[in-house]
């Protein structure tokens, strides 16, 4: 089922590298003012994210199969029309509903497939899946601007087309395997637990639970700063925007290639004494402090690798910084959502992961907004600005370290 989902995603992320990762291109070329493209892009962006939320309750009422179904549908009539609209040059706003349909889609797309990994996978299984489905996805974001770049250059609507028409594809995938899911699925819920729509709140009165959806904020803004910052701090270093390509090309293949055996080193060398060979966890609560720590490390190898972009200005350098940033990135977003998954409970992943998903993207938002702060007040000075934006992490270490003190006295209270 993780080679299913790992293909979903991955093609999921082509189409999106493929399309809309040139969508702002196309109105820039239009003589479109880019605020005003922005608040179009930024607003639907925002959206999406909320619409993580709705995503989770619908896929524990309805089943996240049915769920993935509707969200890949509703990306691949978004991106038709976008099309269409893009051959008849419509105004700008006409695609604003457009955009927001094809992001609410991404959100039904991404919480239902969770839930599945989450409902399939337990202990050993689940942090295996993860790993898998994250290679998938790093595959699709790197073939895709390939072939989006090459495409864009002929006809922008018919690169939206052509994505149409592969989430179509997919969606055709998607319904041929629905049953196999479904079959694996219904075992694992309860069966007969009425789920209501005030149920949307549970993961926020969930004490520990919120606690981690506060970390994962704190480690959204962080994380954000590679993406958002890195390229603007090392322009304004005066390194080309070929070699600035490099460092994310170098990430993605990093991620492919190190992501499984990583992910299994660690899991071999400080999890797997503490489940059986069937899958099944023989100390649970010892195995979650083992994860909490190692989501505590991948955070501390981002915070490491932040600071020492600031140490010197050349490329060896900086490329030795994403190495280091890359193993951060591949143990912490693996262990988090595995976390997540975990401290989920069954009748509710979907809930609880569309809750822990919006908190993590609110968290690149804001950190899009504090790191550019940041860059106007201390972009001559990389040493500070590296610093400042990975301070956030302080809060957050703290966080992570009360929530393990609190998983650590519900197990002992339940013993």
């Amino acid at each position: 089922m993780e080679y299913y989902i790992a293909i979903i995603r991955g093609i999921s992320a082509a189409i999106f590298a493929i399309s809309l990762s040139f969508i702002n291109i196309y109105f820039f070329e239009r003589g479109y003012s880019m605020a005003y493209v922005g608040l179009i892009t930024g607003i639907s962006t925002v959206v999406g994210s909320a619409m993580r939320i709705p995503s989770g309750l619908f896929s524990d009422i309805l089943g996240p199969s049915r769920v993935l179904v509707f969200g890949i549908f509703l990306r691949g009539f978004a991106l038709t029309m976008i099309a269409v609209f893009m051959y008849y040059d419509f105004d700008l706003i006409w695609f604003f509903p457009l955009l927001l349909l094809n992001s609410a889609g991404f959100s039904f797309l991404i919480t239902s497939s969770n839930s599945i990994i989450s409902l399939y996978f337990t202990e050993f299984g689940l942090t295996r899946a993860l790993s898998i489905v994250r290679v998938g996805i790093n595959i699709g974001f790197s073939v895709g601007p390939l072939l989006g770049g090459f495409i864009s250059e002929f006809s922008f609507p018919l690169l939206f087309l052509i994505s149409g028409f592969l989430s179509f594809l997919l969606l055709s995938f998607v319904i041929k395997i629905k049953s196999r899911i479904d079959g694996k699925i219904v075992k694992s819920q309860k069966v007969g637990e009425k789920i209501l729509f005030k149920d949307i709140f549970s993961p926020v009165l969930d004490t520990k639970f919120l606690i981690l959806i506060l970390f994962v904020f704190l480690g959204g803004v962080i994380i954000s700063q590679f993406l958002n910052s890195l390229p603007v701090i090392a322009k304004a270093q005066n390194f080309s925007n070929r070699q600035i390509g490099f460092f994310f090309t170098q990430n993605g293949f990093f991620v492919i290639i190190l992501q499984i055996p990583l992910v299994k080193f660690i899991t071999k060398l400080f999890i797997k004494d503490d489940i059986k060979i069937g899958g099944e966890a023989i100390n649970s609560n010892n195995i979650n402090n083992k994860k909490i720590s190692a989501v505590f490390f991948g955070l501390l190898l981002y915070v490491v690798s932040f600071n020492f972009f600031g140490f010197y200005q050349s490329f060896a350098w900086y490329s030795f910084c994403v190495f280091i940033l890359t193993l951060g990135e591949i143990i912490f977003q693996t262990f988090s959502m595995d976390l997540a998954m975990n401290f989920s409970p069954k009748d509710r992943k979907g809930t609880y992961l569309g809750f822990f998903e919006f908190s993590e993207a609110i968290g690149w938002s804001v950190g899009k907004y504090f790191g550019g702060f940041v860059f106007d007040l201390f972009h001559h000075d990389p040493k500070k600005f590296w610093f400042i934006v990975s301070l956030p992490a302080l809060p957050a270490f703290l966080i992570i370290l009360v929530f393990r003190s609190l998983t650590n006295k519900t197990h002992k209270s339940r013993n």
